[in-house]
């Protein structure tokens, strides 16, 4: 498992975030993407962050994150620093189980 992860190694994920009316930090998060030059595809958006842990954990899609979301244990969803700065502690998370090799 990779100890830092870059935003250019997620360029053909398909990702699961919050809706912006559930996220302080989800247009920080996009416009920090756009930046690099990575346009998400956006698969599902969901309204609380235990939704998407589950949605995580089924190893179809991964995600952004503030560093708040590493107090929701969830079996098999990893947290990986990002290399890229945004304004705040992110992660990258995905299934464990997954065969990515993130």
């Amino acid at each position: 498992m990779n100890q830092s992860l870059s935003i250019d190694e997620l360029i053909n994920e398909e990702f699961v975030f919050m809706k912006r009316t559930n996220s302080a930090s989800i247009d920080m998060i996009r416009q920090r993407l756009l930046d690099s030059g990575l346009y998400p595809k956006v698969t599902q958006e969901v309204i609380e962050p235990t939704i998407l842990m589950a949605v995580v954990a089924t190893g179809t899609m991964v995600s952004i994150v503030p560093q708040l979301y590493r107090q929701h244990q969830w079996n098999n969803v990893c947290f990986i620093p990002l290399k890229e700065a945004i304004q705040a502690d992110i992660y990258a998370i995905y299934d464990s189980r997954s065969e990515r090799g993130l």
